[in-house]
């Protein structure tokens, strides 16, 4: 979606649709990215939510059973690991580096909260458990469609976030 934030976008539609689950959105989209959208939310007292939504264009630009259109999400789904692992602090450096250097063009990443929020969510991740699920987005496949072999790929990606960060897993195809 980029600064402009285009809505003929996967990652401004992802934001639409995803939006009221989180109390801070930020659009990381980009080289180096955790994630194209990182979502926090307050649980509650013990308990923060983070969610990392990967979204990609369909193979091709077709609505189709190409397995291809879940090798580059499933990779990005399994880097997330790597995100959990480094912790709150890492996190917050990196998307503070990179909302900085934006708002030197006067473009903001935070499409829901800002700096402050993400100072929280920081600070809180001090004492809270951190309750993660990695997203992924791919509208060129459809639910209708979907081959075995596209299954197999998401699920080894399913037990693979599950058993090295306890990970939540959603897919969210064309219907």
């Amino acid at each position: 979606m980029g600064k402009a934030r285009a809505k003929d976008t996967i990652q401004y539609k992802a934001y639409q649709q995803l939006q009221a689950e989180f109390d801070l959105v930020f659009n990381d989209d980009g080289s180096g990215e955790a994630a194209d959208l990182v979502g926090l939310k307050d649980i509650d007292e013990q308990t923060i939510a983070l969610c990392l939504v990967h979204c990609k264009n369909a193979h091709g630009g077709d609505v189709s059973a190409d397995i291809r259109n879940f090798y580059t999400l499933c990779g990005q789904a399994q880097k997330s690991v790597s995100v959990k692992h480094r912790g709150m602090s890492r996190l917050y450096n990196d998307l503070k580096r990179r909302h900085d250097l934006w708002m030197k063009g006067g473009s903001s990443r935070f499409l829901k909260g800002d700096i402050k929020q993400l100072a929280y969510f920081r600070d809180k991740s001090r004492r809270a458990a951190i309750n993660f699920e990695v997203i992924i987005i791919q509208p060129g496949a459809s639910i209708a469609t979907i081959n075995e072999d596209a299954l197999k790929l998401l699920a080894t990606t399913e037990v693979y976030l599950k058993k090295t960060a306890a990970a939540g897993f959603r897919v969210i195809l064309s219907a």
